[in-house]
Protein backbone atom coordinates (compact mmCIF):
# COMPACT_ATOMS: atom_id res chain seq x y z
CA UNK A 1 0.00 0.00 0.00
CA UNK A 2 2.84 2.24 0.15
CA UNK A 3 2.82 2.50 -3.60
CA UNK A 4 -0.69 3.39 -4.22
CA UNK A 5 -0.81 7.04 -5.29
CA UNK A 6 -3.09 8.28 -2.19
CA UNK A 7 -3.45 8.20 1.31
CA UNK A 8 -4.06 5.08 2.82
CA UNK A 9 -4.65 4.85 6.69
CA UNK A 10 -5.87 1.82 9.38
CA UNK A 11 -7.89 2.56 12.43
CA UNK A 12 -9.54 1.11 14.90
CA UNK A 13 -13.60 1.77 14.89
CA UNK A 14 -14.06 1.84 18.81
CA UNK A 15 -10.64 3.03 20.03
CA UNK A 16 -9.84 5.27 17.51
CA UNK A 17 -6.58 4.32 17.27
CA UNK A 18 -4.52 4.06 14.39
CA UNK A 19 -2.99 0.98 13.34
CA UNK A 20 -1.28 2.17 9.80
CA UNK A 21 -0.32 5.21 8.00
CA UNK A 22 1.21 4.63 4.69
CA UNK A 23 4.20 6.59 3.06
CA UNK A 24 2.65 8.80 0.71
CA UNK A 25 0.13 9.78 3.73
CA UNK A 26 2.79 10.43 5.96
CA UNK A 27 4.97 12.44 3.48
CA UNK A 28 1.88 15.01 3.09
CA UNK A 29 1.26 15.27 6.62
CA UNK A 30 5.35 15.63 7.25
CA UNK A 31 5.62 12.92 9.61
CA UNK A 32 8.30 11.96 11.15
CA UNK A 33 8.17 8.50 12.75
CA UNK A 34 11.68 9.43 14.22
CA UNK A 35 10.71 12.29 16.39
CA UNK A 36 9.28 9.32 18.76
CA UNK A 37 5.28 11.63 19.16
CA UNK A 38 2.70 9.53 18.05
CA UNK A 39 -0.12 9.80 15.58
CA UNK A 40 -3.12 10.28 16.26
CA UNK A 41 -6.76 11.26 15.11
CA UNK A 42 -6.26 14.70 16.65
CA UNK A 43 -2.98 15.06 16.04
CA UNK A 44 -3.98 14.00 11.87
CA UNK A 45 -7.39 15.96 11.65
CA UNK A 46 -8.61 19.47 12.07
CA UNK A 47 -10.84 20.49 15.29
CA UNK A 48 -13.66 21.15 12.40
CA UNK A 49 -13.60 17.91 10.85
CA UNK A 50 -13.60 15.72 14.03
CA UNK A 51 -16.37 17.40 14.68
CA UNK A 52 -17.89 16.18 11.19
CA UNK A 53 -16.27 12.73 12.08
CA UNK A 54 -18.41 12.34 15.39
CA UNK A 55 -21.58 14.04 14.77
CA UNK A 56 -21.87 12.13 10.90
CA UNK A 57 -19.46 9.75 9.93
CA UNK A 58 -19.01 7.70 12.66
CA UNK A 59 -22.51 7.04 12.71
CA UNK A 60 -22.81 6.73 8.63
CA UNK A 61 -19.96 4.10 9.00
CA UNK A 62 -22.03 2.32 11.96
CA UNK A 63 -25.38 2.30 9.85
CA UNK A 64 -24.22 1.08 6.62
CA UNK A 65 -20.45 0.70 7.02
CA UNK A 66 -19.25 2.97 4.74
CA UNK A 67 -18.88 6.41 3.44
CA UNK A 68 -17.89 7.88 0.35
CA UNK A 69 -16.32 11.38 -0.95
CA UNK A 70 -16.34 13.12 3.03
CA UNK A 71 -14.74 16.69 2.58
CA UNK A 72 -12.08 16.66 5.46
CA UNK A 73 -9.06 18.46 6.24
CA UNK A 74 -6.09 17.05 7.92
CA UNK A 75 -3.43 19.02 9.66
CA UNK A 76 0.45 18.81 8.40
CA UNK A 77 3.42 18.17 11.82
CA UNK A 78 4.60 21.58 10.72
CA UNK A 79 2.07 24.00 10.23
CA UNK A 80 -0.82 24.01 7.43
CA UNK A 81 -3.27 22.20 6.23
CA UNK A 82 -4.90 20.22 3.42
CA UNK A 83 -7.83 19.47 2.07
CA UNK A 84 -8.94 16.10 1.36
CA UNK A 85 -11.35 13.57 0.03
CA UNK A 86 -11.80 10.64 1.85
CA UNK A 87 -13.29 7.49 1.33
CA UNK A 88 -13.78 5.11 4.43
CA UNK A 89 -14.87 1.48 4.76
CA UNK A 90 -15.90 -0.48 8.14
CA UNK A 91 -14.97 -4.24 8.34
CA UNK A 92 -16.27 -5.09 11.89
CA UNK A 93 -13.63 -2.97 14.57
CA UNK A 94 -11.46 -1.88 11.42
CA UNK A 95 -11.69 1.22 9.06
CA UNK A 96 -9.72 1.68 5.84
CA UNK A 97 -9.71 4.93 4.84
CA UNK A 98 -8.03 6.47 1.31
CA UNK A 99 -7.29 10.03 1.31
CA UNK A 100 -6.78 12.03 -1.95
CA UNK A 101 -5.58 15.48 -1.93
CA UNK A 102 -8.29 18.46 -3.07
CA UNK A 103 -5.96 21.38 -3.03
CA UNK A 104 -5.92 21.51 -7.15
CA UNK A 105 -9.70 20.71 -6.89
CA UNK A 106 -10.21 23.48 -4.49
CA UNK A 107 -8.11 25.81 -6.89
CA UNK A 108 -10.00 25.46 -9.05
CA UNK A 109 -13.52 25.40 -7.87
CA UNK A 110 -12.21 28.88 -6.90
CA UNK A 111 -11.14 29.90 -9.93
CA UNK A 112 -14.61 28.83 -11.33
CA UNK A 113 -16.12 30.90 -8.82
CA UNK A 114 -13.90 33.57 -10.03
CA UNK A 115 -14.65 33.14 -13.97
CA UNK A 116 -18.41 32.96 -13.12
CA UNK A 117 -18.25 36.58 -11.10
CA UNK A 118 -16.67 38.10 -13.77
CA UNK A 119 -18.94 36.71 -15.99
CA UNK A 120 -21.83 37.67 -14.36
CA UNK A 121 -20.18 41.35 -13.88
CA UNK A 122 -19.49 41.09 -17.44
CA UNK A 123 -23.00 40.58 -18.01
CA UNK A 124 -24.52 43.04 -15.89
CA UNK A 125 -22.17 45.42 -17.40
CA UNK A 126 -22.79 44.41 -20.92
CA UNK A 127 -26.39 45.17 -20.16
CA UNK A 128 -25.98 48.26 -18.64
CA UNK A 129 -23.49 49.16 -21.61
CA UNK A 130 -26.48 48.70 -23.87
CA UNK A 131 -29.25 50.42 -21.97
CA UNK A 132 -26.74 53.35 -21.83
CA UNK A 133 -26.37 53.22 -25.40
CA UNK A 134 -29.85 52.90 -25.83
CA UNK A 135 -30.64 55.98 -23.57
CA UNK A 136 -27.47 58.10 -25.21
CA UNK A 137 -28.56 57.54 -28.95
CA UNK A 138 -32.18 58.55 -27.81
CA UNK A 139 -30.60 62.16 -26.21
CA UNK A 140 -28.12 62.44 -29.51
CA UNK A 141 -30.63 61.56 -31.78
CA UNK A 142 -33.07 64.35 -30.24
CA UNK A 143 -30.08 66.47 -29.72
CA UNK A 144 -28.91 66.79 -33.41
CA UNK A 145 -32.66 66.20 -34.85
CA UNK A 146 -33.60 69.96 -33.40
CA UNK A 147 -31.09 71.94 -34.81
CA UNK A 148 -31.27 70.01 -37.88
CA UNK A 149 -34.76 70.72 -38.15
CA UNK A 150 -34.28 74.27 -37.67
CA UNK A 151 -31.71 74.54 -40.39
CA UNK A 152 -34.25 72.50 -42.80
CA UNK A 153 -36.88 75.30 -41.94
CA UNK A 154 -34.79 78.21 -42.37
CA UNK A 155 -33.74 76.72 -45.84
CA UNK A 156 -37.34 75.54 -47.46
CA UNK A 157 -39.77 77.34 -45.66
CA UNK A 158 -40.97 80.43 -46.60
CA UNK A 159 -41.17 83.39 -44.14
CA UNK A 160 -40.41 86.69 -43.25
CA UNK A 161 -37.35 86.87 -41.44
CA UNK A 162 -33.87 88.81 -42.52
CA UNK A 163 -31.51 87.53 -44.47
CA UNK A 164 -29.26 88.69 -41.49
CA UNK A 165 -31.32 86.95 -39.00
CA UNK A 166 -31.38 83.36 -40.97
CA UNK A 167 -28.08 83.79 -41.19
CA UNK A 168 -27.51 84.21 -37.54
CA UNK A 169 -29.69 81.19 -37.07
CA UNK A 170 -27.66 79.19 -38.91
CA UNK A 171 -24.45 79.67 -37.61
CA UNK A 172 -26.20 79.26 -33.80
CA UNK A 173 -27.25 76.04 -34.89
CA UNK A 174 -24.59 74.92 -36.83
CA UNK A 175 -22.24 76.23 -34.03
CA UNK A 176 -24.70 74.24 -31.54
CA UNK A 177 -23.93 70.91 -33.78
CA UNK A 178 -20.29 71.44 -33.77
CA UNK A 179 -19.59 71.61 -30.54
CA UNK A 180 -22.14 68.05 -29.90
CA UNK A 181 -19.64 66.31 -32.24
CA UNK A 182 -16.48 67.97 -29.95
CA UNK A 183 -18.01 66.69 -26.58
CA UNK A 184 -19.20 63.71 -28.03
CA UNK A 185 -15.15 63.10 -29.36
CA UNK A 186 -13.63 62.00 -25.98
CA UNK A 187 -16.17 59.48 -25.48
CA UNK A 188 -16.08 57.86 -28.23
CA UNK A 189 -11.71 58.12 -28.10
CA UNK A 190 -9.94 59.19 -24.97
CA UNK A 191 -6.84 58.53 -25.67
CA UNK A 192 -7.16 60.51 -28.62
CA UNK A 193 -3.22 62.57 -29.04
CA UNK A 194 -5.66 65.87 -30.51
CA UNK A 195 -5.37 67.24 -26.65
CA UNK A 196 -1.70 66.40 -26.19
CA UNK A 197 -0.26 68.97 -28.99
CA UNK A 198 1.26 72.26 -26.79
CA UNK A 199 1.87 75.72 -28.55
CA UNK A 200 2.33 79.12 -27.90
CA UNK A 201 -0.63 80.81 -26.58
CA UNK A 202 -1.95 84.33 -26.05
CA UNK A 203 -5.06 83.73 -23.73
CA UNK A 204 -6.31 87.31 -24.08
CA UNK A 205 -6.69 86.26 -28.26
CA UNK A 206 -7.96 82.77 -27.70
CA UNK A 207 -10.48 84.21 -25.47
CA UNK A 208 -11.57 86.62 -27.70
CA UNK A 209 -11.86 84.32 -30.79
CA UNK A 210 -14.43 82.08 -27.73
CA UNK A 211 -16.61 85.29 -27.14
CA UNK A 212 -16.61 85.92 -31.07
CA UNK A 213 -17.91 82.28 -31.92
CA UNK A 214 -20.59 82.73 -28.99
CA UNK A 215 -21.42 86.25 -30.09
CA UNK A 216 -25.08 84.46 -30.85
CA UNK A 217 -25.91 82.51 -28.03
CA UNK A 218 -24.72 85.95 -26.12
CA UNK A 219 -27.32 88.09 -27.93
CA UNK A 220 -30.19 85.42 -27.86
CA UNK A 221 -29.59 85.21 -23.99
CA UNK A 222 -29.15 88.55 -23.78
CA UNK A 223 -25.98 88.28 -21.62
CA UNK A 224 -23.21 90.98 -21.45
CA UNK A 225 -19.89 89.52 -21.76
CA UNK A 226 -17.25 90.69 -19.29
CA UNK A 227 -13.69 90.42 -19.93
CA UNK A 228 -10.48 91.70 -17.62
CA UNK A 229 -7.63 91.47 -20.28
CA UNK A 230 -4.77 91.75 -17.63
CA UNK A 231 -1.15 91.78 -18.66
CA UNK A 232 -1.32 88.65 -17.54
CA UNK A 233 -3.48 87.24 -20.55
CA UNK A 234 -1.51 88.82 -22.94
CA UNK A 235 1.30 86.94 -21.57
CA UNK A 236 2.19 84.07 -23.62
CA UNK A 237 1.72 80.42 -22.42
CA UNK A 238 2.16 76.94 -23.62
CA UNK A 239 -0.87 74.56 -23.69
CA UNK A 240 -3.40 72.75 -25.55
CA UNK A 241 -5.20 75.38 -27.74
CA UNK A 242 -8.13 72.97 -28.45
CA UNK A 243 -8.79 71.99 -25.10
CA UNK A 244 -8.55 76.02 -23.71
CA UNK A 245 -10.82 76.56 -26.57
CA UNK A 246 -13.60 73.40 -26.14
CA UNK A 247 -13.85 73.81 -22.30
CA UNK A 248 -14.38 77.50 -22.29
CA UNK A 249 -16.84 77.04 -24.85
CA UNK A 250 -18.69 74.91 -22.99
CA UNK A 251 -18.40 76.70 -19.61
CA UNK A 252 -19.70 79.92 -21.76
CA UNK A 253 -22.62 78.00 -23.35
CA UNK A 254 -23.82 76.48 -19.77
CA UNK A 255 -24.30 79.75 -18.31
CA UNK A 256 -26.08 81.44 -21.52
CA UNK A 257 -28.26 78.38 -21.19
CA UNK A 258 -28.89 77.24 -17.78
CA UNK A 259 -28.18 80.70 -15.51
CA UNK A 260 -31.06 83.05 -16.41
CA UNK A 261 -28.44 86.14 -15.43
CA UNK A 262 -27.75 89.00 -17.17
CA UNK A 263 -23.44 89.07 -17.27
CA UNK A 264 -21.18 87.06 -17.50
CA UNK A 265 -17.11 87.45 -16.17
CA UNK A 266 -14.36 85.91 -17.42
CA UNK A 267 -11.22 86.05 -15.44
CA UNK A 268 -7.35 85.05 -15.40
CA UNK A 269 -5.40 84.31 -12.04
CA UNK A 270 -2.17 82.31 -12.05
CA UNK A 271 -0.11 80.54 -9.22
CA UNK A 272 3.18 78.34 -8.58
CA UNK A 273 2.95 74.92 -7.27
CA UNK A 274 6.17 73.39 -6.68
CA UNK A 275 7.05 71.21 -8.31
CA UNK A 276 4.15 71.41 -10.91
CA UNK A 277 4.92 74.80 -12.09
CA UNK A 278 3.04 77.69 -13.04
CA UNK A 279 -1.00 76.89 -12.98
CA UNK A 280 -3.21 79.12 -14.70
CA UNK A 281 -7.27 79.59 -13.74
CA UNK A 282 -9.63 81.10 -15.74
CA UNK A 283 -12.98 81.76 -13.92
CA UNK A 284 -16.63 82.11 -15.51
CA UNK A 285 -18.90 83.74 -13.13
CA UNK A 286 -22.38 84.36 -13.66
CA UNK A 287 -25.11 86.79 -11.96
CA UNK A 288 -27.88 84.16 -12.30
CA UNK A 289 -29.39 81.49 -10.05
CA UNK A 290 -26.92 79.43 -9.43
CA UNK A 291 -27.19 75.87 -8.52
CA UNK A 292 -28.79 74.41 -6.02
CA UNK A 293 -26.63 72.12 -3.35
CA UNK A 294 -28.30 68.81 -3.65
CA UNK A 295 -27.68 69.42 -7.53
CA UNK A 296 -24.13 70.53 -7.13
CA UNK A 297 -22.06 67.09 -6.72
CA UNK A 298 -24.07 65.96 -9.98
CA UNK A 299 -23.00 68.73 -12.21
CA UNK A 300 -20.28 66.83 -13.32
CA UNK A 301 -22.06 63.52 -14.15
CA UNK A 302 -21.96 62.19 -17.57
CA UNK A 303 -25.84 62.84 -19.28
CA UNK A 304 -27.08 64.48 -15.99
CA UNK A 305 -28.81 67.92 -16.25
CA UNK A 306 -29.66 69.58 -13.27
CA UNK A 307 -31.93 72.03 -15.37
CA UNK A 308 -34.44 69.85 -17.22
CA UNK A 309 -36.52 72.71 -18.57
CA UNK A 310 -33.56 73.65 -20.75
CA UNK A 311 -31.78 72.41 -23.80
CA UNK A 312 -28.33 70.47 -23.68
CA UNK A 313 -27.63 66.82 -23.04
CA UNK A 314 -25.60 66.82 -19.97
CA UNK A 315 -22.40 66.22 -21.79
CA UNK A 316 -20.06 69.93 -21.62
CA UNK A 317 -18.97 69.12 -17.93
CA UNK A 318 -18.28 66.51 -17.84
CA UNK A 319 -16.23 66.08 -20.95
CA UNK A 320 -14.46 69.80 -19.83
CA UNK A 321 -13.72 68.08 -16.45
CA UNK A 322 -11.85 65.74 -18.25
CA UNK A 323 -9.96 67.44 -20.34
CA UNK A 324 -8.87 70.01 -17.50
CA UNK A 325 -7.73 66.69 -15.92
CA UNK A 326 -5.65 65.46 -18.93
CA UNK A 327 -3.64 68.89 -18.73
CA UNK A 328 -2.97 68.65 -15.20
CA UNK A 329 -5.81 70.33 -13.86
CA UNK A 330 -9.32 70.83 -12.63
CA UNK A 331 -12.34 72.22 -12.81
CA UNK A 332 -14.28 73.54 -9.42
CA UNK A 333 -17.51 74.89 -8.89
CA UNK A 334 -18.59 77.86 -6.56
CA UNK A 335 -21.33 79.61 -5.56
CA UNK A 336 -20.76 83.12 -6.50
CA UNK A 337 -21.69 86.13 -4.42
CA UNK A 338 -23.87 87.65 -4.35
CA UNK A 339 -25.67 85.17 -6.48
CA UNK A 340 -24.87 83.26 -9.56
CA UNK A 341 -22.22 80.55 -10.26
CA UNK A 342 -18.65 80.53 -11.12
CA UNK A 343 -16.57 77.74 -12.34
CA UNK A 344 -12.56 78.11 -11.75
CA UNK A 345 -10.86 75.93 -14.93
CA UNK A 346 -7.29 75.30 -14.38
CA UNK A 347 -4.38 73.62 -16.24
CA UNK A 348 -0.62 73.47 -16.39
CA UNK A 349 1.32 76.30 -18.27
CA UNK A 350 3.95 73.92 -20.30
CA UNK A 351 6.41 76.93 -20.14
CA UNK A 352 8.75 76.33 -17.77
CA UNK A 353 9.71 79.53 -17.71
CA UNK A 354 7.02 81.96 -19.73
CA UNK A 355 8.33 84.74 -21.63
CA UNK A 356 8.01 88.49 -20.10
CA UNK A 357 5.76 90.56 -22.64
CA UNK A 358 7.61 92.85 -24.57
CA UNK A 359 6.33 96.18 -26.06
CA UNK A 360 6.49 95.85 -30.12
CA UNK A 361 6.24 92.30 -30.09
CA UNK A 362 3.67 91.30 -33.14
CA UNK A 363 2.17 88.10 -33.20
CA UNK A 364 3.21 85.61 -36.18
CA UNK A 365 1.21 85.63 -38.91
CA UNK A 366 1.53 83.39 -41.90
CA UNK A 367 0.39 85.20 -45.90
CA UNK A 368 -1.23 82.43 -48.03
CA UNK A 369 -1.39 85.22 -50.29
CA UNK A 370 -0.60 83.72 -54.31
CA UNK A 371 0.11 80.24 -52.33
CA UNK A 372 -1.01 77.54 -54.98
CA UNK A 373 -3.84 75.50 -52.99
CA UNK A 374 -4.88 72.19 -54.08
CA UNK A 375 -8.24 71.23 -52.53
CA UNK A 376 -9.25 67.55 -52.47
CA UNK A 377 -12.64 67.37 -51.76
CA UNK A 378 -15.46 65.36 -53.11
CA UNK A 379 -18.51 67.46 -51.51
CA UNK A 380 -19.30 70.50 -54.00
CA UNK A 381 -21.26 72.71 -51.73
CA UNK A 382 -17.93 72.26 -49.32
CA UNK A 383 -15.11 72.45 -52.39
CA UNK A 384 -16.87 75.88 -53.15
CA UNK A 385 -16.95 77.43 -49.71
CA UNK A 386 -12.83 76.40 -49.56
CA UNK A 387 -12.24 78.20 -52.21
CA UNK A 388 -14.06 81.02 -51.53
CA UNK A 389 -12.62 81.15 -48.46
CA UNK A 390 -9.03 80.80 -49.79
CA UNK A 391 -9.42 83.15 -52.61
CA UNK A 392 -10.64 85.84 -50.30
CA UNK A 393 -7.42 85.53 -49.25
CA UNK A 394 -5.62 85.51 -52.58
CA UNK A 395 -4.48 82.38 -52.70
CA UNK A 396 -4.29 80.49 -56.24
CA UNK A 397 -7.11 77.30 -55.29
CA UNK A 398 -7.07 74.32 -57.93
CA UNK A 399 -10.03 71.86 -57.17
CA UNK A 400 -9.93 67.81 -57.42
CA UNK A 401 -12.98 65.63 -56.52
CA UNK A 402 -10.41 62.44 -55.26
CA UNK A 403 -7.51 61.24 -54.76
CA UNK A 404 -6.69 60.10 -58.07
CA UNK A 405 -7.46 63.55 -59.53
CA UNK A 406 -4.89 64.65 -57.13
CA UNK A 407 -2.39 63.31 -58.25
CA UNK A 408 -2.80 64.20 -61.35
CA UNK A 409 -3.54 67.46 -60.81
CA UNK A 410 -0.22 67.79 -58.73
CA UNK A 411 1.91 66.18 -61.82
CA UNK A 412 0.44 69.02 -63.85
CA UNK A 413 0.61 71.48 -61.75
CA UNK A 414 2.87 73.58 -59.40
CA UNK A 415 1.40 73.30 -55.99
CA UNK A 416 2.58 74.56 -52.38
CA UNK A 417 0.09 72.93 -49.77
CA UNK A 418 -3.18 70.23 -50.16
CA UNK A 419 -5.87 69.78 -48.38
CA UNK A 420 -7.25 66.53 -48.41
CA UNK A 421 -10.64 65.56 -47.25
CA UNK A 422 -10.65 61.89 -46.20
CA UNK A 423 -13.55 60.28 -47.29
CA UNK A 424 -14.14 60.24 -51.19
CA UNK A 425 -14.55 57.68 -54.15
CA UNK A 426 -11.83 56.21 -55.91
CA UNK A 427 -8.88 57.46 -54.02
CA UNK A 428 -9.76 58.54 -50.41
CA UNK A 429 -7.29 60.60 -48.24
CA UNK A 430 -5.65 58.32 -46.45
CA UNK A 431 -4.30 56.40 -49.81
CA UNK A 432 -3.31 60.22 -51.26
CA UNK A 433 -1.36 60.87 -48.24
CA UNK A 434 0.54 57.54 -48.27
CA UNK A 435 0.77 57.99 -52.24
CA UNK A 436 2.44 61.48 -51.03
CA UNK A 437 4.89 59.32 -48.94
CA UNK A 438 5.66 56.98 -50.75
CA UNK A 439 6.84 59.28 -53.61
CA UNK A 440 8.43 61.08 -51.46
CA UNK A 441 6.51 64.50 -52.17
CA UNK A 442 7.77 66.96 -50.12
CA UNK A 443 4.55 69.92 -50.47
CA UNK A 444 3.30 69.89 -47.29
CA UNK A 445 -0.76 68.00 -46.79
CA UNK A 446 -3.21 68.58 -44.50
CA UNK A 447 -6.10 66.24 -43.65
CA UNK A 448 -9.64 68.49 -43.51
CA UNK A 449 -11.72 66.36 -41.46
CA UNK A 450 -15.92 66.56 -40.39
CA UNK A 451 -15.03 63.18 -37.69
CA UNK A 452 -15.79 64.39 -34.87
CA UNK A 453 -16.03 61.31 -33.39
CA UNK A 454 -13.54 58.27 -33.78
CA UNK A 455 -9.79 58.30 -34.95
CA UNK A 456 -9.68 60.03 -38.48
CA UNK A 457 -7.64 62.67 -37.40
CA UNK A 458 -4.61 60.11 -35.38
CA UNK A 459 -4.99 58.16 -38.15
CA UNK A 460 -4.31 61.04 -40.96
CA UNK A 461 -1.34 62.08 -38.71
CA UNK A 462 0.27 58.37 -38.18
CA UNK A 463 0.15 58.22 -42.23
CA UNK A 464 2.05 61.38 -42.34
CA UNK A 465 0.21 64.35 -42.71
CA UNK A 466 1.46 66.96 -41.75
CA UNK A 467 -1.42 68.75 -39.78
CA UNK A 468 -5.15 67.99 -39.35
CA UNK A 469 -7.77 70.66 -39.60
CA UNK A 470 -11.71 69.53 -38.43
CA UNK A 471 -14.32 71.60 -40.70
CA UNK A 472 -15.62 73.50 -40.90
CA UNK A 473 -12.28 75.36 -42.34
CA UNK A 474 -11.13 78.93 -41.80
CA UNK A 475 -8.65 80.87 -42.33
CA UNK A 476 -8.09 80.73 -38.25
CA UNK A 477 -7.20 77.63 -38.42
CA UNK A 478 -5.14 76.90 -41.40
CA UNK A 479 -3.08 80.18 -40.55
CA UNK A 480 -2.29 78.08 -37.34
CA UNK A 481 -1.65 74.41 -38.59
CA UNK A 482 1.42 76.77 -41.39
CA UNK A 483 2.68 78.75 -38.61
CA UNK A 484 3.51 75.34 -37.28
CA UNK A 485 4.21 73.46 -40.30
CA UNK A 486 6.90 76.11 -41.47
CA UNK A 487 8.26 77.27 -38.42
CA UNK A 488 6.87 80.91 -37.82
CA UNK A 489 8.27 82.19 -41.37
CA UNK A 490 6.44 84.49 -43.37
CA UNK A 491 5.92 82.07 -46.12
CA UNK A 492 7.19 78.77 -47.41
CA UNK A 493 9.72 80.53 -49.07
CA UNK A 494 11.05 82.93 -46.91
Amino acid sequence: MNHLPCGVLMTHFQSRSIDFVNDYLKNQIQFDPCENVPLTMESLFSKASLIFLDTYIYPTLLKVGYAEEAQLTIKRAYGGRIPVVVNIKRDEDILYWTFFSAVERDRLYEDLIVARDEAADALKAAKTSYEQQQNILKIISHQVRTPLATISMLVSESNDMSADDKSALLRENANYLITLMENLKPLVNPDSDSYQELVNINLAELIDQVRSSMFEKLTANNITYHFNESRLASTPIKANRRAIKQVLNNLISNACIHSDGNNIWINISHSVVDPVGEIIAISVRDDGRGILAKDREKIFEMFVSVDTQAEGMGVGLSVSLDIAKAQGGNIEYRSAEPQGSEFIYSFINQLSRPPTLEIGVTKPTFEIKDLRILVVEDNKTIALLTQKILEKNQAVVILASDGQEALDCFEASQIDLVLTDIHMPIMDGYKLIEAFKAQEIKCPIIAVTAAGLGDEMDTALKLGADAVIGKPLTTEKLVEKLLLIYGNRISPDG
